[in-house]
């Protein structure tokens, strides 16, 4: 649409020129000024004028009347200014102001700050978004205070420090994630020499249980070594917030290998982590292990990718924990408490009670938190793959 329009200026003039002299109605006309039309409006055809006789030539040459003096004509010109707008523009863009920019990131304010916990090594950013800064990285487990969400992102405060946090790596202390854990700590105070068989339908027979090995240095046996590490694991893997079924939390049960790996089957659980420490009549000997079935095993072999997988996960994990000797994943289908798995399993070595040096260090609180983290990490590892 084309708008027009006239100036103060324009409008003054014509009020001027329409005043004209007094009586002099009409006078515009004779003066030679037209009126202004409008683009939109239909054009406007004069109309006819009747036919009238001729004057006399004497009339023409005629004097004009003494008794009335002619007045002079004035010819004013006027100008019209007209603006143009662009057809396209509305009235509604042209009266808008300008797009305000819009800020980088809304943060909405929790009603009260909530504290939750990592649930894995995560990265602390300057922004609510990956291309924010690395402020540092928190590892598994550390306690946050979260004040405020933007998107998909948190923002929190931990030790004096705002950073924002991706949410999908913060959980309620003590919430579960959804996956269970079976844990068996290895051995008990007395064996049990009665025979079953090693797997499902097999008429090969081992004892139930033995108490285990024993440490060179340290003096614990083997059981009371497993049950500590069994135990930290389970308050570990709690506080990631896992749900943990344990076989034994005392030394003084009768549980065969075979009822440990049905426990964990009761209960379906996602993993069977079995804790056990090694021994060696070479003193030398020293590392991490682990084991699981084979893939020809004639109890579980459909077991076998899953449980490698895993036992892969937990001994990358511990190694890269502890620092310590990384002595592979054997696999074997001479375990009882293998072969009666029903669930994804593995036995943990965690190292040899043979060894001074390593029988020492696995009587520290701190190298067994060391090891506890590690396999924690193994799992989160293979249960996140």
């Amino acid at each position: 649409m084309k708008l027009r329009k006239l100036t103060a200026l324009t409008l003054a003039l014509l009020l001027l020129s329409g005043c004209g002299a007094a009586g002099a109605s009409g006078r515009d006309t004779e003066a030679g000024m037209s009126e202004p039309v409008l683009e939109e409006s239909a054009p406007v055809e004069a109309p006819e004028s009747p036919t009238l006789a001729p004057e006399s030539p004497a009339s023409e040459e005629a004097e004009p009347s003494s008794s009335a003096p002619a007045e002079e004509t004035e010819e004013i010109t006027v100008e019209i200014t007209v603006e143009e707008f662009p057809e396209d523009l509305a009235e509604d863009d042209a009266l808008a102001p300008e797009d305000a920019e819009e800020p980088a990131f809304v943060l909405e304010m929790l009603e009260e700050p909530r504290e939750m916990v990592t649930t894995t090594d995560v990265n602390l950013r300057g922004e609510p978004s990956t291309e924010g800064a690395v402020l540092r990285t928190l590892p598994r487990r550390t306690t946050v205070e979260v004040t405020a969400r933007s998107g998909d992102w948190s923002a929190v405060t931990v030790d004096r420090e705002t950073g924002y946090i991706y949410s999908s790596y913060l959980a309620e202390p003590g919430e579960t994630n959804g996956y269970l854990i079976a844990i068996d700590a290895g051995h008990q105070r007395r064996g049990n020499s009665d025979k079953e068989p090693v797997g499902p339908g097999s008429s090969d027979l081992k004892a139930k249980v033995t108490s285990g090995t024993s440490g060179v240095v340290s003096g614990w046996d083997e059981y009371e070594l497993n049950l500590v590490l069994a135990l930290k694991l389970q308050e570990e893997l709690e506080d990631r917030g896992y749900e943990v079924i344990m076989t034994r939390t005392t030394h003084d049960v009768d549980l065969s290998n075979a009822q440990r790996a049905a426990v964990a089957n009761d209960a379906g659980a996602d993993a069977f982590v079995r804790i056990h420490a090694d021994g060696s009549d070479d003193s030398s000997a020293h590392g991490a292990m682990t084991i699981c079935q084979t893939s020809a095993s004639p109890y579980n072999a459909a077991l076998h990718d899953e449980s490698y997988a895993l036992s892969v996960a937990v001994l990358d994990a511990l190694v890269a924990e502890t620092g310590c000797n990384r002595r592979g994943v054997w696999e074997t289908d001479t375990m009882s408490g293998i072969n009666w798995c029903t669930v994804p399993v593995t036995i943990v070595e965690v190292g040899f009670m043979s060894n001074p040096a390593e029988d020492a260090l696995l009587a520290t609180e701190d190298y067994q938190d060391l090891v506890v983290r590690g396999i924690a990490n193994g799992i989160d590892d293979y249960l996140q793959r």
